[in-house]
C-alpha cells in the first residue's frame, strides 16, 4: 500500500511590524524643523498628512525680490506659483492657520500688493481654517490705499471668518479710521488684536459716526496698541467691549493719550488682568491712568527710557511710574488690592548709569513701600514679584558689573521697611539685557 506524502504549502508571509497611525502622528507632532517636516512627506504614505499638516499651519507670503538682511537670500514665493500650489492641491489649504504678508524691501510695494495675472487675492479665499493674520511691514510703511479692491475685499472677507481669532498689522497707514473699523469690524470671532505704528489720517466728524449696538461691539480679550493718533485710538475704543478685556499693552504718546485711554477703556476694563504701559512722550509730571478703576489687575508692567542727556531737564520718567502706583497720599484703601505682580522696563544709556539711575530709582520706594504693605494685608502674605529689567546699547558686563546686585539691594531694602522679610513677601528680579 503506497502512501501519499502531504504536500508542504509556502509559509505565508508574517505581516511586517507597524506602528499605529496615532502614534506616528504624535511622533510628527514634536518634529519641528522643515527639512525634517519634507522628508517625512516624501517618505511614507502614512506620514504624509500629519508632515503636510505642520508644514502648512503657518504661511508666509514674501516680496518678490530676495533680500538681504534679517532673512538672508530666500526663495519668494511668487503669486502664480502660490495659486498653482493650491489648485493642484486644495487640502494643502485646509492645513493653513496662520498666514502673514510681509514686506521687508525698500524697493516698492511687494508683489502680493500688485495685481497680476492671478492676484493674490484671488489665492486668499481658500484659507477657510485661519485663526491668524498678520499684516507687516518691516522698512517702508504700507499705504492702505494702494492695497487693490479685490485685495481688501479678500483680506475682510479672511477677517470675518469664525476662525479667525487674531489679527495683526504693523507699519501701515490708513487714510481714514472708517478703513481701519471696515476692516475690523466683521471680525466677531476676533479675540486678539495687534496694531504697531498704526497711522490714520482723518477720522469722521461726529456726526458721521455711528454708534454700535452693544451686541455687535468686539469682544476683544487682549490688545496690543501703538497708534500714532488719538483720534485712531478713540475709533478702535468705539469698536470694542472693554469689559472683555483681560490683557492690554499700549504705547501714550501724550497727555491727551493718557487720558482717552483712561476715560475710553480702563475706565470700563473692570476684568482686565494685566496691564503694559509704554511711556512714549515727555510730559511726565503726571499720568491720567488710575490703577483703582481696574479691580481685578493683578500684573502691571511699566516701560520708560532714562537717556536723561537727551530729554529736557523737567523730564522725569519714574515720577510718571510713581503717580500711576500711586503718591504716597493717595495710596488708601481704595487702592487697588490684587496686584501681586510689578514689572518695570528701563532703558538707559551709559550716561545714566554713571549719573541719576539710582538716585531716581529711590523716588519710587514710598510708593514700592505702600505697595509691599497694601500686599501683605490683602493677600495674608501671599508673595509678590517686582522685577526690573533694564535694557541699553552697550554691554552691562563691561559698563555695570555690579549692577545687578546694586538695584537688588536697593529694593530690597525699601520691601524691609515695609516690614516685610526679603524672599517672603515681595521677591526681587533683576533682569539685565543690553548687548550680551
Amino acid at each position: 500500500m503506497s502512501t501519499t506524502r502531504p504536500t508542504s504549502s509556502p509559509a505565508s508571509p508574517s505581516p511586517q511590524p507597524r506602528l499605529p497611525q496615532e502614534l506616528l502622528d504624535l511622533i510628527l507632532d514634536f518634529v519641528t524643523d522643515t527639512p525634517t517636516l519634507k522628508s517625512c512627506a516624501l517618505a511614507a504614505h502614512s506620514l504624509l498628512y500629519t508632515a503636510q499638516k505642520h508644514l502648512f499651519t503657518r504661511l508666509t507670503i514674501f516680496p518678490a525680490a530676495r533680500t538681504v538682511g534679517w532673512r538672508p537670500w530666500r526663495t519668494p514665493l511668487n503669486p502664480t506659483k502660490l495659486a498653482e500650489l493650491f489648485a493642484a492641491s486644495p487640502a494643502l489649504a485646509t492645513h493653513v492657520r496662520e498666514l502673514t504678508l510681509l514686506s521687508d524691501s525698500g524697493s516698492g510695494n511687494p508683489a502680493w500688493l500688485n495685481e497680476g495675472p492671478v492676484p493674490v487675492s484671488r489665492t486668499l479665499y481658500v484659507f477657510t481654517g485661519l485663526t491668524t493674520l498678520v499684516i507687516e511691514s518691516r522698512v517702508t510703511r504700507l499705504s492702505w490705499l494702494q492695497f487693490p479692491g479685490p485685495l481688501k475685499a479678500a483680506l475682510c472677507a479672511l477677517v470675518a471668518l469664525p476662525s479667525m481669532t487674531s489679527v495683526t498689522l504693523r507699519n501701515i497707514r490708513f487714510t481714514s479710521t472708517t478703513h481701519l473699523v471696515g476692516l475690523l469690524s466683521g471680525g466677531k470671532a476676533l479675540r486678539h488684536l495687534t496694531l504697531g505704528l498704526i497711522m490714520a489720517a482723518t477720522s469722521p466728524q461726529a456726526g458721521e459716526m455711528q454708534e454700535v449696538p452693544p451686541q455687535e461691539l468686539l469682544a476683544l480679550e487682549s490688545i496690543a496698541l501703538d497708534a500714532f493718533s488719538g483720534t485712531l485710538f478713540t475709533a478702535l475704543a468705539n469698536q470694542i467691549d472693554p469689559r472683555a478685556l483681560r490683557h492690554l499693552d499700549i504705547k501714550v504718546r501724550g497727555p491727551p493719550y493718557e487720558a482717552l485711554a483712561q476715560n475710553l477703556v480702563l475706565a470700563h476694563a473692570e476684568n482686565l488682568h494685566t496691564l503694559r504701559v509704554a511711556l512714549g512722550h515727555e510730559h511726565t509730571a503726571q499720568s491720567a491712568i488710575d490703577l483703582r478703576t481696574l479691580p481685578r489687575l493683578h500684573t502691571l508692567e511699566l516701560a520708560v527710557e532714562l537717556a536723561y542727556m537727551y530729554k529736557p531737564d523737567d523730564y522725569a520718567p519714574l515720577l510718571w511710574v510713581s503717580h500711576i502706583l500711586g503718591r504716597p497720599g493717595r495710596f488708601d484703601r481704595e487702592s487697588p488690592s490684587r496686584l501681586r505682580t510689578l514689572v518695570l522696563d528701563l532703558f538707559v544709556d551709559d550716561a545714566d548709569l554713571r549719573g541719576r539711575l539710582f538716585r531716581d530709582l529711590g523716588s519710587l520706594v514710598p510708593s514700592l513701600t505702600l505697595w509691599a504693605a497694601r500686599l501683605s494685608e490683602s493677600h495674608g502674605g501671599e508673595q509678590g514679584l517686582f522685577v526690573v529689567r533694564l535694557d541699553a546699547e552697550l554691554d552691562f558686563s563691561i559698563s555695570a558689573p555690579r549692577l545687578e546686585a546694586d538695584v537688588r539691594d536697593c529694593f530690597r531694602g525699601c520691601f524691609r521697611d515695609a516690614s516685610v522679610a526679603p524672599g517672603e513677601g515681595v521677591r526681587v528680579e533683576v533682569v539685565l539685557l543690553g548687548l550680551a
